[in-house]
């Protein structure tokens, strides 16, 4: 029976993790934004010097920018540098 109670009490502390990663913005978001801290915080990829605001769009030391802005006149959303297509629309961003 202890062997029983321990495999159901892992399997509530994994769907409390799961909440608990869900709630940080999603597995991918919530460790990979505090791996990025771990390593340093993101860089400017043309001055390649790390850049403390996560949600800058300038680099601070160079005034790269770090944000591509839909061209699209009913969407115009903002997204990171590397983004191929506007999550929201759909445009091809490659191209802005």
């Amino acid at each position: 029976m202890d062997f029983l109670n321990s495999i159901i009490e892992g399997i509530k502390n994994n769907l409390k993790w799961k909440a608990q990663s869900a709630a940080a913005g999603g597995l991918e978001t919530g460790i990979g934004s505090v791996i990025k801290k771990f390593k340093g915080g993101n860089k400017c990829p043309s001055c390649k010097k790390p850049i403390a605001e996560e949600n800058a769009k300038f680099c601070p030391n160079c005034r790269a920018k770090l944000i591509l802005k839909c061209s699209k006149p009913d969407c115009g959303r903002e997204s990171k540098l590397g983004t191929q297509f506007c999550p929201s629309c759909g445009t091809d961003l490659s191209k802005e």
